[in-house]
């Protein structure tokens, strides 16, 4: 989960819903292959969802600009972080920004929802000032648009908490997830996999300061959540367990930290594809605690196959 990458997701879906009602036979195609991407979605297979949204703005390009047009490029920016490819989601974020903006105008909600996508984009580049200018922009149009307790507003608020936990602002990230919790939790409930992500981020947050004791109930209600919301090989459960087992090697809880990993293994292959960054670090982190275990072949393997993606990433 990692996590606004998973919530900007909800958000945008929130834009389709009303297009989709309007198609017509011209866009049938577009619709489509617009259904299969949120399968894909769904289902937790990244690689698929872009493969489906491309064949989209292919059919999108002949609406010309349009909220169609301009929602595709948004949810292709938004995949694109999801498979780890940043440079490429922000390319899409720009010009669905530049779209949505003449479509729908500067400070409507649907540009509120591209403005957000695009500041993921440059956080996972380390592009900290451009995203902060540009959350707090989407974080305005949506407070003005949907009010201060709106679950969007929740979004928006987690997605700069974690940008804010990044550049090690904690006592800000803090406050913000704060914020983002208590508004989802009474709009949301608290069964809902938007919640499980400001869970994991706060695990996050408080095993980065090495509050222990705070950060291991995170995960686990996050983990619950997210395995019942998701189902149990959605790639926000993956991010999960990795996380979780981040925390049990730092507590030198190295048995525990294992089945997690070999767990989350197979999600994040089926989810984001066998060489991406996500998969890397999985096995990374396996190898470290695989050595302190004393399976030192099992180590060695491990570390040999990160290293090979790290060299020839996807």
């Amino acid at each position: 989960m990692r996590n606004a990458k998973f919530c900007f997701l909800v958000c945008t879906c929130c834009v389709f819903v009303s297009l989709l009602a309007g198609c017509t036979r011209d866009d049938r195609r577009w619709k489509q292959q617009i259904d299969a991407a949120d399968d894909a979605k769904n289902a937790g297979n990244y690689q698929e969802e872009e493969t489906h949204l491309l064949a989209a703005l292919h059919e999108a390009e002949s609406f010309g600009e349009d909220a169609r047009h301009a929602t595709t490029l948004d949810r292709l920016a938004l995949v694109s972080i999801n498979l780890g490819h940043y440079q490429d989601g922000e390319e899409y974020g720009k010009l669905a920004v530049a779209m949505s903006e003449r479509v729908n105008g500067p400070d409507h909600i649907d540009t509120a929802y591209s403005l957000g996508n695009l500041a993921e984009a440059y956080v996972e580049q380390r592009k900290y000032t451009e995203a902060e200018a540009l959350h707090k922009r989407a974080l305005a149009i949506m407070e003005k648009t949907l009010g201060p307790e709106n679950e969007k507003v929740a979004t928006v608020l987690n997605d700069l908490a974690a940008m804010y936990h990044d550049e090690k602002r904690n006592a800000e990230a803090e406050s913000l997830y704060k914020r983002s919790e208590a508004i989802r939790e009474k709009v949301l409930g608290p069964e809902h996999p938007d919640l499980a992500a400001t869970f994991n981020n706060l695990g996050d947050l408080y095993r980065h300061q090495h509050e222990y004791d705070k950060a291991e109930p995170y995960y686990r209600r996050a983990l619950t959540i997210a395995e019942k919301a998701l189902g149990a090989k959605h790639p926000s459960v993956a991010a999960v367990l990795d996380n979780l087992a981040h925390l049990y090697y730092e507590q030198g809880r190295y048995a525990d930290a294992d089945p997690l990993l070999a767990r989350a293994l197979p999600i994040w292959v089926s989810a984001v594809g066998p060489n991406s960054r996500d998969v890397a670090i999985n096995l990374t982190t396996h190898a470290a605690v695989l050595h302190k275990l004393g399976r030192h072949q099992e180590a060695t393997a491990k570390e040999l196959q990160a290293q090979q993606i790290q060299d020839h990433p996807q």
